[in-house]
Protein backbone atom coordinates (compact mmCIF):
# COMPACT_ATOMS: atom_id res chain seq x y z
CA UNK A 1 0.00 0.00 0.00
CA UNK A 2 1.45 3.26 -0.96
CA UNK A 3 0.62 6.51 1.49
CA UNK A 4 0.82 9.73 0.24
CA UNK A 5 2.33 11.70 3.52
CA UNK A 6 3.01 15.50 1.87
CA UNK A 7 1.02 18.18 0.52
CA UNK A 8 1.52 20.88 -2.27
CA UNK A 9 -0.50 23.50 -3.64
CA UNK A 10 -0.47 26.94 -5.23
CA UNK A 11 -2.82 29.51 -5.48
CA UNK A 12 -3.09 32.75 -7.89
CA UNK A 13 -5.13 35.82 -6.87
CA UNK A 14 -5.97 38.74 -9.49
CA UNK A 15 -8.41 41.65 -8.50
CA UNK A 16 -9.51 44.85 -10.11
CA UNK A 17 -11.61 47.58 -9.02
CA UNK A 18 -13.53 50.14 -10.72
CA UNK A 19 -15.39 53.33 -8.75
CA UNK A 20 -17.41 56.18 -10.57
CA UNK A 21 -19.03 58.82 -8.76
CA UNK A 22 -21.42 60.76 -10.56
CA UNK A 23 -22.61 64.05 -9.00
CA UNK A 24 -21.63 67.14 -10.60
CA UNK A 25 -18.13 65.42 -11.11
CA UNK A 26 -16.74 62.24 -12.83
CA UNK A 27 -14.54 60.15 -10.76
CA UNK A 28 -12.90 57.25 -12.43
CA UNK A 29 -10.29 55.14 -10.54
CA UNK A 30 -8.52 52.12 -11.32
CA UNK A 31 -6.94 50.15 -9.32
CA UNK A 32 -5.62 46.18 -9.60
CA UNK A 33 -3.53 44.08 -7.42
CA UNK A 34 -2.42 40.91 -7.45
CA UNK A 35 -0.99 37.49 -5.27
CA UNK A 36 0.19 33.98 -5.46
CA UNK A 37 0.98 31.57 -2.81
CA UNK A 38 2.70 28.52 -2.72
CA UNK A 39 3.15 25.62 -0.04
CA UNK A 40 4.89 22.52 0.67
CA UNK A 41 4.21 20.24 3.86
CA UNK A 42 5.29 16.79 4.76
CA UNK A 43 4.03 14.40 7.44
CA UNK A 44 7.33 13.00 8.84
CA UNK A 45 5.37 11.14 11.58
CA UNK A 46 1.67 10.57 12.70
CA UNK A 47 2.59 13.20 15.26
CA UNK A 48 5.10 15.51 13.36
CA UNK A 49 4.77 17.41 10.48
CA UNK A 50 6.85 20.29 8.93
CA UNK A 51 5.32 23.42 6.36
CA UNK A 52 6.92 26.04 4.12
CA UNK A 53 4.99 28.39 2.82
CA UNK A 54 5.87 31.51 0.00
CA UNK A 55 3.41 34.56 -0.38
CA UNK A 56 3.49 37.56 -3.10
CA UNK A 57 1.49 40.09 -2.80
CA UNK A 58 1.73 43.05 -5.75
CA UNK A 59 -0.39 46.74 -5.20
CA UNK A 60 0.85 48.93 -8.12
CA UNK A 61 -1.34 51.75 -6.68
CA UNK A 62 -1.06 51.05 -2.84
CA UNK A 63 -5.05 51.09 -2.60
CA UNK A 64 -5.00 47.60 -1.15
CA UNK A 65 -2.18 47.85 1.43
CA UNK A 66 -2.55 51.36 2.43
CA UNK A 67 1.14 50.98 3.23
CA UNK A 68 2.10 53.80 1.28
CA UNK A 69 0.45 57.01 -0.64
CA UNK A 70 -1.83 55.80 -3.31
CA UNK A 71 0.17 55.83 -6.68
CA UNK A 72 2.93 54.01 -5.53
CA UNK A 73 4.07 50.38 -6.14
CA UNK A 74 4.21 47.95 -2.56
CA UNK A 75 5.22 44.45 -3.17
CA UNK A 76 5.21 42.42 -0.57
CA UNK A 77 6.74 38.51 -0.21
CA UNK A 78 6.80 36.24 2.74
CA UNK A 79 8.42 33.26 3.43
CA UNK A 80 7.37 31.11 6.77
CA UNK A 81 8.86 27.79 8.15
CA UNK A 82 6.79 25.75 10.08
CA UNK A 83 7.11 22.67 12.89
CA UNK A 84 3.80 20.70 13.91
CA UNK A 85 3.13 18.22 16.84
CA UNK A 86 0.13 16.38 17.62
CA UNK A 87 0.40 16.04 21.24
CA UNK A 88 -2.22 14.27 22.53
CA UNK A 89 -5.55 13.01 20.55
CA UNK A 90 -6.34 16.93 19.37
CA UNK A 91 -3.86 18.65 21.47
CA UNK A 92 -1.45 20.06 18.81
CA UNK A 93 1.96 22.45 19.30
CA UNK A 94 3.18 24.80 16.37
CA UNK A 95 6.79 26.63 16.20
CA UNK A 96 6.36 29.17 13.34
CA UNK A 97 9.28 31.29 11.87
CA UNK A 98 7.93 33.79 9.27
CA UNK A 99 10.03 36.42 7.56
CA UNK A 100 8.02 39.32 5.59
CA UNK A 101 10.25 41.82 3.05
CA UNK A 102 9.03 44.87 1.21
CA UNK A 103 9.99 46.46 -1.86
CA UNK A 104 10.04 50.11 0.33
CA UNK A 105 9.46 51.08 4.76
CA UNK A 106 6.39 49.92 5.59
CA UNK A 107 7.19 47.64 8.79
CA UNK A 108 8.32 48.64 12.26
CA UNK A 109 6.11 51.91 12.51
CA UNK A 110 6.85 54.53 15.06
CA UNK A 111 4.99 57.98 15.71
CA UNK A 112 2.09 56.37 16.34
CA UNK A 113 1.74 54.36 13.47
CA UNK A 114 2.38 56.97 10.88
CA UNK A 115 6.06 56.62 9.96
CA UNK A 116 7.63 52.85 8.86
CA UNK A 117 10.98 52.69 9.63
CA UNK A 118 12.25 49.36 7.45
CA UNK A 119 11.61 47.13 4.62
CA UNK A 120 11.53 43.47 6.79
CA UNK A 121 10.41 42.13 9.80
CA UNK A 122 10.55 38.54 11.63
CA UNK A 123 8.27 37.31 13.37
CA UNK A 124 8.73 33.63 15.46
CA UNK A 125 5.19 32.24 17.13
CA UNK A 126 4.20 29.42 19.39
CA UNK A 127 1.05 27.54 19.12
CA UNK A 128 -0.90 25.42 21.42
CA UNK A 129 -4.69 24.76 20.14
CA UNK A 130 -6.93 21.50 20.63
CA UNK A 131 -9.09 20.74 17.65
CA UNK A 132 -12.08 19.40 18.59
CA UNK A 133 -13.05 17.26 15.43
Amino acid sequence: MIEVLADIGVGLSHHRFRARVEERVVTLLVATWSGIAGYAAYDWTEQLRTAVRMELFDDPQSVRTVARAPGNRTSLWETTATVQCKIWKGLVARLEYRHDQANEKVFKLVNHGLTPTARNQDTISIDLYYLFF
